[in-house]
């Protein structure tokens, strides 16, 4: 195998973490994270991995929803990648723009430490009652 495949095989085998994960704000109109970006993050073109961005701000999006007292999982999203993540510190900013009654619609923005823009999603939160969430946590 040549070199770029074995880089980007060892790169794949390490685990995808969030460690350093910091909240900024927390209230009912909005939550803000921040992050340091570090190796394990990144892939083997040593940017931040896709899917960890993903992650981050999924995880971000199930924090809004259970800011405001609700039970979540995500049901769609929809992520656009503005810039590559290379190093520094990042934030995620969310926001519900739209709640339905067994649906929230929230915005999440991923921010470098100058304020640029590097990726912005839309998720579907699909609300689930307690007796729901405990039906599907016994299967």
């Amino acid at each position: 195998m040549n070199r770029d495949i074995d880089c980007f095989i060892e790169k794949m085998k390490k685990p995808l973490t969030m460690k350093n994960i910091e909240v900024i704000e927390n209230n009912k109109d909005r939550v803000r994270l921040k992050l340091k970006v570090d190796e394990e993050m990144k892939n083997y073109l040593g940017i931040m991995h896709g899917g960890m961005i993903f992650t981050i701000m999924d995880y971000t999006a199930g924090f809004m929803a259970k800011t405001i007292g609700k039970f979540s999982v995500t049901q769609n999203a929809s992520i656009n990648y503005r810039r590559p993540v290379k190093n520094g510190i990042i934030k995620t900013d969310a926001k519900i723009i739209n709640q339905y009654e067994k649906n929230l619609e929230i915005l999440v923005n991923l921010r470098d430490d100058k304020d640029l823009l590097l990726a912005e999603a839309i998720f579907i939160m699909y609300i689930m009652t307690e007796d729901e969430l405990n039906k599907k946590l016994r299967l």
